[in-house]
């Protein structure tokens, strides 16, 4: 019920023995409107045995076929875009990040190359601190002759 007052119905049902049968109606006091089915062709037969009619389009696509075919329009557009969208942003970021190499190049601010952390062991080829005078791994005794640097 309404907030007028008025009495609302919806009966529904997935199938019917004719087809996939789709309508509605709707009926007040000033009168009725109706939306019927699909139907093949639009044509009635009237006679004192009843009225004939085509059956409904029988399958889901070919009721909706302009709605699907649509659909599907506007979802290939949405990949497009968002394709277009994503190499617009790559080239941004990838133009960024050349221009703020080419300004710290000609500010000579690059970053220089920092100084070895590490240092291979010449017994077991472990890295290891640079600052280390024994190897934690095979526990031998580090030299400065023997040291070798991590290349």
């Amino acid at each position: 019920k309404f907030a007028n007052g008025a009495i609302g119905v919806i009966d529904n049902c997935r199938t019917a023995p004719y087809g996939y049968d789709q309508r509605v109606e709707v009926h007040c006091e000033k009168g009725c409107a109706q939306d019927n089915n699909n139907l093949i062709d639009e044509a009635f037969v009237s006679t004192a045995d009843g009225v004939v009619s085509a059956k409904p389009t029988w399958f889901f696509l070919e009721r909706y076929n302009d709605a699907f075919i649509a659909e599907e329009k506007y979802f290939i557009n949405a990949v497009i875009n968002f394709l277009l969208m994503a190499l617009i942003l790559f080239l941004i970021v990838k133009f960024m990040n050349r221009a703020t190499a080419d300004v710290k190049k000609l500010a000579g601010t690059q970053e220089k190359p920092k100084a070895p952390t590490t240092k291979m062991c010449p017994y077991c080829r472990s890295e290891i601190p640079i600052e280390a005078t024994r190897c934690p791994h095979c526990t031998s005794m580090l030299t400065e002759e023997k040291q070798v640097e991590k290349k």
